[in-house]
């Protein structure tokens, strides 16, 4: 599985499945011609599949971004890895959002989009969901921590390649470690707590 950005920069914009994203890296434009995947239904935080589980984990899914019935709550269910190629944890986790969205921060909220979800030449959504988060606040994420945190735990393994790296880690215990600090402190992933005002959204 291979975690595609797509970035939302007109609002004339139609979501397309398996059409190439806005953005790509060697190894997304290596499946996107090589392989016969599936993709995920959320333009923002959308997911490419291949091999036995692709269609359960991707197209039996929602359009939602995270939370029940999404595509990575099923990858989760699944008992999933997370593999890093030479990058560390804590420059590419974007499954911490999944994590924050389980655990309700204060800092990040669901945005709608009026823009069409397509699939084989029919709309199969009329609008798009976005986890996103307050942008006058000072949010500012910083995972450091956390990576150090489950290496501590053991739950981060890493092996030496050459010059480079890997690592991976279950999702599963990603999500139970993260939601235990997460639900303890809700600034764990970020570099210092938001600084909301007194009668400004989300402070009352």
């Amino acid at each position: 599985l291979r975690f595609l950005s797509w970035f939302l920069q007109a609002k004339s914009f139609i979501f397309i499945l398996n059409t190439r994203p806005y953005r790509e890296n060697v190894f997304s434009n290596y499946v996107f011609k090589n392989q016969n995947f599936i993709r995920s239904k959320n333009p923002i935080t959308s997911l490419i599949a291949v091999g036995h589980l692709a269609n359960k984990i991707c197209q039996k899914s929602n359009s939602r971004p995270y939370g029940a019935n999404s595509a990575w709550e099923k990858l989760t269910n699944y008992n999933s890895s997370i593999l890093f190629l030479g990058i560390p944890l804590a420059e590419s986790l974007t499954y911490i959002h999944y994590i924050e969205f389980l655990a309700g921060v204060p800092h990040m909220y669901v945005k709608k989009f009026n823009i069409p979800i397509k699939q084989n030449g029919k709309i199969i959504e009329k609008e798009t969901f976005a986890y996103v988060r307050y942008l006058d606040f000072n949010i500012k994420v910083d995972l450091k921590k956390f990576e150090k945190d489950l290496k501590n735990k053991g739950l981060l393994k890493t092996q030496k390649i050459g010059s480079g790296f890997i690592s991976s880690i279950k999702c599963k215990d990603a999500l139970n470690f993260g939601l235990q600090k997460v639900l303890k402190n809700s600034s764990y992933f970020l570099i210092q707590k938001p600084n909301f005002r007194k009668n400004t959204y989300p402070l009352k």
